[in-house]
């Protein structure tokens, strides 16, 4: 009777064991399939940049860079197509990253992260209800977001400027005069980074780690429980 009630316990304790293992199998499952979503999703850093005039009019894009992004071909899931025009009067900003269409009109444009050098090509239209009427167009940003890039020169050129209109790591926006209908070609060129930096790669493995320990305990409570049985 000893024996019996001996050997029920020990079955009830395998049991629990192998639940408990089970449960967290799936646990560890869970965490690494969000952390192979945030991996999808790594984007380093991002800046805002908001178009606005006078009349209230305004519109914005957004750049940044990410791991898992393409330069140029071919086009990935951070590119993002500019939106159909608004009725006039109305700014449209857009990126252009050498993409065809319906990706030649960039919204949200995300390059390879890290680089020393990277230029992001950038165009605003201003179409007043007149078709003619030209307007002060304010760029501006969050130069708390530049300076989280790893690049130590990040300007703003207007095309065929040899000079940069402004720097983006002190200064915090940037007006023009811009007439009516008329692409503005800009571009925001980045230098001075590092084509060698670290992403955080070790979380992933340690929990791949834990998973394989996790199967292992279990494999061996199950054959310790069938040898019991015998």
């Amino acid at each position: 009777m000893k024996n019996i009630n001996k050997k029920d316990n020990i079955s009830k304790i395998l049991k629990k064991t192998v639940v408990f293992g089970i449960l967290m199998l799936f646990v560890i499952s869970a965490i690494m399939a969000s952390e192979n979503i945030k991996a999808a999703d790594n984007v380093e850093w991002e800046v805002r940049l908001d178009f606005d005039e006078p009349g209230n009019a305004s519109d914005y894009v957004v750049f940044g860079e990410t791991t898992d992004a393409n330069d140029g071909l071919p086009v990935d899931s951070y590119d993002e197509p500019k939106p159909p025009a608004l009725p006039t009067p109305y700014i449209r900003a857009w990126f252009d990253d050498n993409l065809d269409e319906p990706y030649n009109l960039l919204f949200r444009d995300y390059r390879k992260y890290p680089d020393a050098h990277k230029v992001w090509n950038l165009s605003v239209q201003w179409v007043p209800s007149d078709y003619n009427t030209p307007t002060t167009i304010t760029i501006s940003w969050d130069t708390n977001n530049i300076t989280s890039t790893e690049y130590d020169s990040v300007e703003l050129f207007k095309e065929d400027n040899s000079d940069p209109v402004s720097d983006m790591l002190v200064e915090k926006d940037y007006s023009f005069l811009c007439p009516a209908n008329e692409v503005q070609h800009f571009q925001v060129i980045c230098q001075g980074g590092t084509s060698n930096g670290e992403t955080d790669t070790n979380e992933i493995p340690f929990l791949s780690l834990i998973l394989i320990i996790v199967l292992i305990v279990i494999v061996l409570v199950i054959l310790y429980w069938k040898k019991t049985r015998r």
